[in-house]
């Protein structure tokens, strides 16, 4: 089951929605309109949340 949803815009337009599945933090960049950018993508990731960030310069950062 998906927990700890997190949907983060850049200033470009560009919406990043990450999510923990188990030990796992997942995520994937959609484009201005609403049309996925690029492959998701995943890490390990103990614990039961995450955080992250939009910076100015339109790149993100995820905490797990």
């Amino acid at each position: 089951m998906r927990t700890g949803v997190l949907a983060l815009s850049a200033t470009d337009g560009v919406t990043l929605v990450a999510w923990k599945n188990t030990d796992v933090l997942g995520w994937q960049l959609y484009d201005g309109k609403g049309q996925l950018q690029g492959t998701p993508g995943s890490e390990r990731s103990p614990g039961n949340g995450a955080a992250g960030v939009a910076l100015p310069n339109g790149k993100f950062i995820l905490f797990p």
